[in-house]
């Protein structure tokens, strides 16, 4: 299909593309999909199914045989028969202590998200880092070995070999990873014969 429009002056090209988009949009033609609502960013979502019109109501761990407290069968902890008790929980397996039916058991629950109001809170570890202190002369030596190298490298007495050459037995793959580690920067403008 080709359609052709022609006008005389730029104001009626522009009135009558106008007039045709109306037109079309005016016809009923039913879309090709429904129109959805628009969610915020920091909305929770129970079940993404409810946002297309479709509830799934299955639980995350339908189709998987769980006990009463809503936790698979898992080997670590409960007997290899896979049989269950008259209360409706796993047979335990024997030789396994009750810290590690609580650790196990915290882990499933987790996964499964089977009973969370039930789940004990497991220890976290806080992991810190050392960064170096600032230099106190008020002097930046990255940045006076970096105009040292880029000044050598003007005038040819550093190359990029030679740079490659004095950072890889350090481990550091380029000059601006020097930042990282503060404490090689004067052994690495020794080196170059630059003054820090």
């Amino acid at each position: 299909m080709q359609i052709t429009i022609s006008a005389d002056s730029l104001s009626e090209f522009i009135s009558t593309i106008g007039e045709l988009h109306g037109r079309l949009n005016a016809a009923s033609v039913p879309p090709p999909y429904e129109k959805l609502d628009v969610l915020e960013l920091n909305q929770d979502i129970v079940d993404p199914g409810s946002i297309f019109g479709q509830s799934d109501a299955r639980p995350l761990n339908a189709g998987v045989d769980v006990d009463l407290d809503g936790l698979p069968w898992d080997g670590r902890i409960h007997a290899s028969s896979r049989a269950k008790l008259a209360n409706g929980k796993w047979r335990p397996k024997r030789g396994v202590t009750d810290a590690q039916v609580a650790t196990i058991q915290a882990e499933l629950r987790q996964t499964w998200n089977s009973n969370p109001a039930a789940a004990p809170v497991l220890e976290t570890a806080t992991v810190t880092q050392v960064i170096p202190p600032p230099v106190p002369t008020g002097v930046d030596p990255f940045l006076t070995l970096m105009k040292g190298v880029t000044a050598g490298y003007a005038n040819g007495s550093i190359s990029a070999e030679r740079i490659q050459d004095i950072l890889a037995p350090l481990g550091i793959p380029s000059l601006p990873m020097l930042t990282q580690r503060p404490d090689l920067i004067p052994a690495v403008a020794t080196a170059f014969g630059i003054a820090i």
